[in-house]
């Protein structure tokens, strides 16, 4: 018996599906975790000490409280004790390298249909963080096949 195919709504989800990873990857590029460490700020303040717009960084940090992954209470966002380890740099857990990561893989995939067009690799995307901010051994991921054959 053949699989069964996706419906309509499920093909919108899939759709959608990327919009928690980014929201996920923004702030860990931004680094909104661990600057709010211990603290508790208004997207303002917040804003502020990561040099962002004020409006977009609450609409930022507004999609992380709606995902459970900051505390909003009073107009003032904290990290919670439980996710603490996970999200701000220097945790005992800490994934913020792989969210990071992954944002760096995100945005190549975000280039795939132009790839899959001209059959021709795109450049390394850059992030927030900077060029730097790509970790080393991942260059061959983004390097054109002939470059690689050519050292």
């Amino acid at each position: 018996m053949p699989e069964p195919r996706p419906n309509r709504q499920q093909i919108l989800e899939m759709m959608n599906g990327f919009r928690p990873a980014f929201v996920l990857g923004a702030a860990a590029e931004l680094d909104v975790w661990t600057t709010l460490g211990d603290h508790s700020l208004t997207a303002s303040q917040l804003a502020e000490k990561l040099h962002c717009n004020p409006r977009a960084m609450a609409m930022l940090l507004d999609a992380l409280a709606a995902l459970l992954l900051l505390e909003k209470n009073d107009g003032r966002y904290r990290v919670s004790p439980q996710q603490k380890d996970w999200l701000v740099e220097g945790g005992r857990e800490t994934i913020l390298p792989m969210l990071r990561h992954g944002m760096n893989i995100a945005r190549a995939w975000s280039q795939l249909a132009w790839v899959a067009k001209s059959g021709i690799p795109m450049p390394r995307p850059s992030s927030v963080r900077g060029s730097s901010a790509i970790p080393i051994g991942i260059d061959s991921v983004y390097t054109p096949p002939a470059e690689r054959n050519a050292t």
